[in-house]
């Protein structure tokens, strides 16, 4: 168990460290693809569809439908 919060912290640090360099919207999918894939350990499939799903809901919600800025990487979101 403390393994586990171990390595959800520090993919929580290191999603804040990349957030600036490669989006918030981008970073936010790896540390969540971590979760599933190496915390949760879920099935690829899963954890991908799992993730891209949750990224893309939140980016809906707060980018669009409530306008809130978000730090944007060299891809633009």
């Amino acid at each position: 168990a403390v393994r586990r919060v171990g390595a959800t912290l520090a993919g929580l640090v290191a999603m804040l460290t990349i957030a600036p360099w490669l989006g918030l919207v981008p970073s936010i999918f790896v540390f969540l693809l971590f979760l599933t894939l190496y915390v949760q350990r879920l099935s690829f499939v899963t954890g991908t569809v799992a993730s891209a799903g949750t990224v893309f809901f939140v980016y809906v919600v707060f980018v669009r439908l409530l306008d809130v800025p978000i730090p944007g990487g060299p891809l633009g979101f």
